[in-house]
């Protein structure tokens, strides 16, 4: 019988000594504020949408000399946007992008095939820009964003042995329904979309705070 009891008194030893230790407490992590930020982009786009914003003169040039002349190849520089951005909220940026576009060609004369004047169009836009963040992450941002504003076109043809010079103003947009950044202060990042910017677009961009974060 005494030797049960020992054998008890042995087994419980580690359950008392387990219930005198302190037990550990998890403090949970401080709690930070979300920071507004300022954002610099400057971004290459391929395969704007122009619209037909140009093709009233484009249509006078060819009817005056499409016995005289014909048109070369034409070349496009690309749309180039440099934009700021204002983040107001984890989800949602407000900012404004400008963006510049041309086009360049040579005229030729059906006589001799000489070089005889030049054709471009050259395009500079604004527009207020809405991003809206759906995937947020400390490195990776997915967005989609729209931007909607004006267009200013010149355009330079050459028709009746002369120069002509248009100007003319209408609207223009830009819809990316997916975007992609990939960085923190410093980033890059890739849209895929419809509009004055590029079918795709990709870019470098700085992002910083409004102001310091408070100290912890």
């Amino acid at each position: 019988m005494k030797r049960l009891l020992a054998l008890l008194a042995l087994l419980m030893l580690p359950a008392v000594s387990s219930a005198d230790e302190p037990t550990e407490v998890k403090v949970p992590k401080p709690k930070i504020d979300f920071q507004k930020q300022h954002e610099l982009r400057f971004s290459g786009g391929a395969f704007p949408t122009m619209g037909d914003i140009a093709s009233y003169p484009y249509w006078i040039g060819n009817t005056i000399d499409g016995t005289r002349s014909y048109n070369g190849p034409t070349y496009a520089s690309g749309c180039y946007t440099l934009s700021y951005d204002f983040r107001f909220k984890k989800w949602f940026d407000l900012g404004v992008a400008l963006s510049y576009y041309g086009e360049f060609g040579s005229k030729y004369s059906n006589v001799d095939n000489s070089k005889i004047g030049n054709n471009s169009s050259q395009y500079i836009s604004v527009m207020p820009v809405v991003r809206f963040t759906w995937l947020n992450r400390p490195w990776v941002r997915m967005y989609s964003s729209l931007g909607v504003g004006m267009v200013f076109n010149t355009y330079s043809t050459y028709s009746g042995l002369k120069q002509y010079r248009f100007n003319e103003t209408g609207w223009c947009a830009q819809f990316s329904p997916f975007g992609i950044a990939v960085g923190r202060a410093l980033f890059g990042y890739a849209e895929a979309g419809v509009g004055m910017h590029g079918a795709l677009i990709v870019g470098i961009g700085y992002r910083f705070n409004s102001q310091k974060a408070p100290k912890q």
